[in-house]
């Protein structure tokens, strides 16, 4: 197929069957060219490609660029609120642990409390659970 592109510098002679120059230019013939397609194949060093039988690993990226598009959009509305809600959260937190004004200091002092009591119960939990997921479940115990 290579053969099919590439240009001929010195000499005008056809490339192949499908594709000629002409003498007083070096653009292709594009009318032989769609007329002889066919040869063209039939000429081409490359086999001809097959479909791969495994199946192509998941990405979800790819899922929803193929998804029709109100479920693309609806997919996309949600990671947007999901980003902004979280990047408010955090500049929440920075606020009231470094900018915080003697007038706020009240608020960011109980905002950061309940933040910190959230994650001391967080990592209670997830312990328990690690824990007695590794006892239960993969040991077999």
């Amino acid at each position: 197929m290579a053969l099919l592109f590439t240009r001929a510098s010195k000499s005008t002679r056809p490339l192949c069957a499908a594709t000629t120059l002409t003498k007083d230019s070096s653009h292709y013939n594009t009318a032989a060219f769609s007329r002889n397609f066919s040869r063209a194949t039939v000429l081409s060093s490359s086999p001809p490609q097959t479909p791969s039988s495994t199946p192509s690993p998941f990405n979800i990226w790819t899922q929803i660029r193929e998804s029709k598009r109100s479920i693309r959009y609806t997919i996309y509305t949600g990671f947007a609120l999901a980003v902004t809600a979280e990047t408010t959260f955090w500049a929440n937190v920075i606020y009231a642990k470094w900018f915080a004004g003697e007038e706020d200091k009240e608020k960011a002092d109980a905002f950061l409390e309940r933040f910190s009591e959230a994650i001391r119960g967080y990592r209670a939990r997830w312990i328990v659970n690690y824990g007695n997921y590794w006892s239960k479940h993969l040991w077999g115990l």
